[in-house]
């Protein structure tokens, strides 16, 4: 059985609250995204993850 997931290599992972991204974004949501990510369980679903295939 051949799965793809071999193929696949993570090459970064980094907390969508800590981008730089964040500031393109509305007061509202930079400060919901901000507050968001002094949670752990948040910082994790938030996530940017780059992927090499």
């Amino acid at each position: 059985m051949f799965t793809g997931a071999a193929l696949i290599r993570l090459l970064q992972e980094q907390s969508f609250s800590q981008s730089e991204d964040l500031d393109t974004l509305g007061m509202l949501y930079r400060l919901l995204f901000k507050v968001m990510g002094r949670f752990r369980a948040a910082r994790g679903a938030h996530r940017i993850l780059r992927y090499q295939l």
